[in-house]
Parts: structure tokens; C-alpha cells; sequence
């Protein structure tokens, strides 16, 4: 383990900055979400997420794949010293995402009226979604520079971008809609948010991060080629996996649901950025482990990175899910009002399709691609894909967005005993599935006492926020307690993850605090025992 901590360590180090870039952009726009959803009402919030679907399918289909491929270059050819190599590799990646996404812009600007009007039966919107267009091409170049900024290792100009993006593109929206813009004002908002932080990113990467342009067309053509034999395979997965998870549902439900339900079912999605921000600590740290570990002659190394990766994530995702679940109406009541009567349900169905965590879900994926088995990434998600797609229609249409609900649970669960059997076949992983066991039984237990203790006390004080105080502080300490008795953590999880943790200054302290808690726990333990 000690071999793990310090491959943990130092990928602490160099991502840091990525780290708290992605939090503080997490939890802005998670603000922001509800406050939009809350002030234009389901309705209008509904039409708002329509408009949206399009360009958000249509920037799925650009890029191929190269931002993956513009971070692996531009990392390898700078650590030889090759700084031509690296400037070619960079512009020509830049030149093909412009190339993909020029057309996707221009079809959906030319054709937003007829896409309205014939699939979505709602004309009002064309005018909207050819405004929302240009964001197609401004969301490629935008995840371009990202990738780039990943490249050269200037995490603090990432963190520095998408935070500025989550706070411009807030503001503008929210400031738009009060002024009685509505619907129009936060989609203009949207898009002039993707402007201002692209003219940012450009004005960064020109004065920290230049490389003279030098393409000739025969190194455009080589350069392109090796770009893309690496890019394809990760670009059909990714529409692979945007398809399963988000867009084909934004699609179905854009057709064949009304505003008011659609609104409700974004309200009730938008929690899941918690689970995201739950997760991302976890991915920043175990997960680039994976490609400094050999997998031909360091397989014990791999397997304890893949077991851990799927222990560490469970502790923190399994027990959100489960307060989600049992307190998902004072939630909704107190962050949407009473309007989203129908998110409730939906946030307690949208939550279950989390409890695959246990099954490797958010490990399998960076374990295949950091060993170079993109090809196996992309069958990953191909496979459930073909199970989604008519699964969600059927289901859509015979009992509307609970039954779709269900589905997606399934078809996650599809992924990640899919995934698991594909880790199988490569690692022969050894994971103690009785310690997961304990998680799960420790987050029941949790949610258990925390739902008997706000339903008795809401007869009291019937107050949603009253609920949500009460049941976290519940939840939490209940929890802490749990996971410590039932073995669910122990001594050297304690060590391992304090060591990992400890670069991270903020969410460092955090955790520092929650596990010196835990070994006083575990400690008590073991002098009554």
C-alpha cells in the first residue's frame, strides 16, 4: 500500500489546482441551477432545458475525441524536450475540433425552426435554439483549451477558467431573467457566457502558453492521423456514454413530455452534480495512479489501486445517495418551492441509478483507458447503449418519466456488471465485496434512524428546513459512527487516506477532521473489544 500512497500523493500534487477549479465550478453552477429552476418555475425552466437539447446533442457529435488525445501529446512530447512537436500537435488538434464543429454549427443554426417545429412541437423555441447554436462551436474550443491547459500542467489557468465560467455564466443568466427576460434572457445569458470565457482562454493561452504556428499540409495530414488513431475509439465512446446518460433521455423527453415534467425532472437531476462533487476528490487522486502503475509487471499494484478506488468512492457516495433518497421532498420543498411537486419522486429514482458505485462503476472506465485499452471503453458503453436506447423509449411512452427513471437505474446496472466482468477477464481482481457490503449496510442504518427521527419530529416543527437540518446532522454523525463499528474502515484506510489527502488544503481539512473522528471511534472500538 505504501507503493499506492505515493503514487497517490504525487498525483495530489499535480492536481490540486484541477481539483478545486472543478469544486468551486461544481458548486456555483449547482446554486446557480436552482436558482434558475426556481425563478422561472417548471414551465419555463422545462422550454429552457428544450432549447438546450439540440446544441448539447450536436456538440456530443463534434471534437472526435481529440481533447484526450491533445493532453496525452502535448504531455509526451514536452517531457522530451520536443517543443516543435508539441506546437504541431497542438494547433493541428485545434484545427480539427474547429473543422468538426463548424458544420454541426451551421446545420443547427440553418435548420433550428424546422428541428422546433417537426420533432419537438414547439415552435416558439426555433428562434431560441438558433441563438443557442453558437455555443456548439464555442463548447468544442472551450473543452479544446482545457485539454491544453491539461497538457502543458497549467491546472491553475483550468481552475481559473472554469470557475470564471460558472460565475459568468450564472450571473448573466440570473441577472436576465430579473430583469423579465425569462426563457430568452437565460438562453442569451448561456450562450454569451461561452463568448466571454472563450475570449478569456484565448487571451490566456496567447500570453502564457504560445507556440509559433508552423503547419505545413503533408505534417497537418501525418500529425492529424496519429491524433485520431488514439481520438476515434474515446469519440465513439463518448457518444456512447453522453447518449446512455444524458442526451438520448434529453431528446426523448424533449419530444414526448411536457414543460412542466420536464422541468420537474432537471429539478430533481440537478442534484446529481452533489454526487459529482462527492466523486471528483476520489477520481483526482486514485484514478491518474492507474497509469503510473505498470499492468504487465505491477498486476498486484493495479489491483489494490482498482479495489480502493471502488472502497474510497462508495464511502462517500453511497451514504449522499441514501440521504437523497429519504429526504429528497423536504429538499426539493425548500430549494424549488412547492411548484416541483413532481421532483421528489423523481430525485429519490434518479439517486438509486447511483448505487452502482459498488460495482466499480466510476473506476472501470480511467483503469481501461489509463492502461491503453480505449477500444474496450468504447464496447464498454456501446453495449448498454444498445439496451438504452429502446429500453428508454418503450418505457417513456408506456409509464412516462417514472418508468424512464427505472430504466436508467437498469441500464446502469448493465454498465457496471458489464464493466466489472470486462475488468475481470483483464485483472482478476480480488475485491472484498464484504467491506462494500458494510458501506451499504452502514448508509441503510443511517437512513434508517435519520428518516424515523425527521418524520417524527415534522409532526412537531412541520418545517423543511427544520427536516434538512435535523436529518443531515442525523445522517452524518450516524453514519461516522457506523462505518467504524461494522469495519467498514479501518486503521490503515485511515492512513491511506489521510496521506493521500493531506496536498489538498481545503477538502484536506475536511476529511482530516471526518477521520480523526473515525480512528477516535476506531480506537474506543478496540479497548472495549
Amino acid at each position: 500500500m505504501s507503493d499506492l500512497l505515493e503514487y497517490g500523493k504525487i498525483s495530489t500534487k499535480g492536481f490540486f489546482n484541477l481539483a478545486l477549479g472543478s469544486i468551486v465550478s461544481i458548486s456555483i453552477s449547482a446554486v446557480g441551477y436552482i436558482l434558475i429552476a426556481r425563478l422561472l418555475g417548471p414551465d419555463s425552466y422545462g422550454l429552457y432545458q428544450v432549447v438546450l437539447v439540440p446544441s448539447l446533442l450536436f456538440i456530443l457529435f463534434g471534437g472526435l475525441g481529440v481533447n484526450p488525445a491533445l493532453v496525452r501529446y502535448i504531455a509526451h512530447f514536452r517531457a522530451q524536450g520536443k517543443n516543435s512537436e508539441v506546437s504541431t500537435y497542438m494547433w493541428t488538434g485545434t484545427l480539427i475540433i474547429v473543422i468538426s464543429g463548424i458544420p454541426l454549427f451551421l446545420t443547427l443554426f440553418l435548420f433550428s425552426d424546422y428541428i422546433a417545429l417537426q420533432f419537438f412541437h414547439r415552435p416558439e423555441a426555433g428562434f431560441l435554439m438558433r441563438i443557442s447554436s453558437i455555443t456548439v462551436i464555442a463548447n468544442l474550443l472551450y473543452e479544446g483549451l482545457l485539454a491544453i491547459f491539461r497538457g502543458f500542467e497549467k491546472m491553475r489557468y483550468q481552475a481559473l477558467l472554469q470557475s470564471m465560467f460558472s460565475i459568468v455564466r450564472t450571473c448573466l443568466i440570473l441577472v436576465l431573467i430579473l430583469f423579465g427576460l425569462e426563457v430568452f434572457g437565460a438562453i442569451t445569458g448561456y450562450t454569451m457566457s461561452y463568448l466571454i470565457i472563450l475570449l478569456l482562454g484565448l487571451l490566456i493561452i496567447f500570453k502564457y502558453i504560445y507556440s509559433p504556428i508552423s503547419l505545413s499540409k503533408d505534417k497537418f495530414v501525418k500529425t492529424a492521423k496519429n491524433i485520431l488513431h488514439y481520438s476515434i475509439p474515446l469519440y465513439f465512446a463518448g457518444i456512447c456514454g453522453g447518449l446512455r446518460l444524458i442526451h438520448y433521455i434529453g431528446l426523448l423527453l424533449a419530444i414526448f413530455c411536457s414543460n412542466i415534467e420536464i422541468g420537474n425532472y432537471y429539478a430533481a437531476s440537478n442534484f446529481a452534480t452533489l454526487i459529482a462533487f462527492e466523486a471528483y476528490p476520489i477520481v483526482c487522486v486514485i484514478f491518474p495512479a492507474f497509469s503510473k502503475i505498470n499492468y504487465e509487471t505491477e498486476i498486484e499494484k493495479v489491483r489494490s489501486a482498482y479495489n480502493a478506488s471502488i472502497r474510497y468512492t462508495s464511502l462517500l457516495i453511497v451514504p449522499t445517495v441514501f440521504y437523497l433518497m429519504i429526504l429528497a421532498e423536504p429538499i426539493v420543498s425548500f430549494f424549488y418551492g412547492t411548484e416541483y411537486h413532481l421532483a421528489p419522486l423523481y430525485l429519490s429514482l434518479y439517486s438509486i441509478s447511483f448505487l452502482v458505485v459498488g460495482l466499480g462503476f466510476y473506476s472501470v472506465e480511467p483503469l481501461l483507458n489509463a492502461q491503453g485499452h480505449t477500444w474496450t471503453t468504447f464496447k464498454l458503453n456501446f453495449i448498454p447503449l444498445m439496451l438504452a436506447i429502446p429500453l428508454y423509449y418503450v418505457t417513456l411512452l408506456l409509464g412516462g418519466i417514472i418508468c424512464l427513471l427505472i430504466a436508467i437505474c437498469i441500464v446502469r446496472l448493465v454498465f457496471a456488471v458489464y464493466g466489472y466482468v470486462l475488468i475481470k477477464s483483464k485483472l482478476k481482481p480480488n475485491i472484498n465485496w464484504f467491506s462494500v457490503a458494510k458501506i451499504y449496510a452502514s448508509a441503510i442504518i443511517a437512513g434508517a434512524s435519520t428518516y424515523v427521527t425527521v418524520l417524527s419530529i415534522h409532526t412537531i416543527f412541520p418545517s423543511a428546513l427544520v427536516d434538512l437540518g435535523i436529518g443531515l446532522s442525523i445522517f452524518i454523525l450516524t453514519y461516522l459512527l457506523i462505518i467504524p463499528l461494522l469495519g467498514a474502515i479501518d486503521k490503515s484506510d485511515i492512513f491511506t487516506l489521510k496521506n493521500i489527502f493531506e496536498e489538498i488544503r481545503i477538502v484536506g481539512l475536511i476529511f482530516k477532521a471526518f477521520l480523526c473522528f473515525e480512528e477516535r471511534i476506531i480506537n474506543i472500538k478496540l479497548k472495549i473489544g
